[in-house]
């Protein structure tokens, strides 16, 4: 299960919006590796999460909470986030073959790296698509103490 602390930053209807802290490095070894720092190079400086509160939980901005994402919400993510551009990539990379299988051997080679680049492009946008209109991760949030 992932989790994450972060802040509430504000309250209305029904739904919070929460300053998520940065963690120094994956949970896996939590030390600060070169994958890291690539993507932390092109994440925004300011991570916020807009997510539903439960009627039994009272938050006021300001508070600390703990946001857990439960097992079967991150293996749709991960299935969302690696599986499309890699099934387009490898669709593309097929498509490529099967299109430049007449012509020359190096313009046959360039179409299907150009079939790959095309499904990895595609898949990547199907993928971003559906992460933006996928609201039905399985989120766990409570409140902490303030101290």
């Amino acid at each position: 299960m992932l989790s994450r602390q972060g802040r509430v930053l504000w309250v209305r209807s029904g739904r919070a919006g929460l300053c998520l802290r940065s963690l120094p490095g994956c949970a896996g070894c939590a030390t600060t590796c070169a994958l890291f720092s690539f993507g932390r190079a092109f994440r925004r400086a300011r991570r916020e999460l807009e997510v539903a509160v439960p009627q039994e939980l009272e938050l006021r901005p300001g508070q600390l909470v703990q946001i857990e994402m439960l097992p079967a919400g991150f293996a749709r993510a991960a299935v969302t986030g690696f599986g499309l551009p890699l099934l387009a990539l490898i669709a593309g990379s097929v498509a490529g073959s099967v299109g430049g299988s007449h012509l020359p051997a190096g313009l046959a080679d360039g179409a299907v790296l150009a079939g790959a680049i095309g499904g990895l492009g595609l898949g990547t946008w199907l993928a971003a698509r559906a992460a933006r209109h996928e609201r039905r991760l399985e989120l766990r949030l409570r409140a902490m103490s303030s101290s």
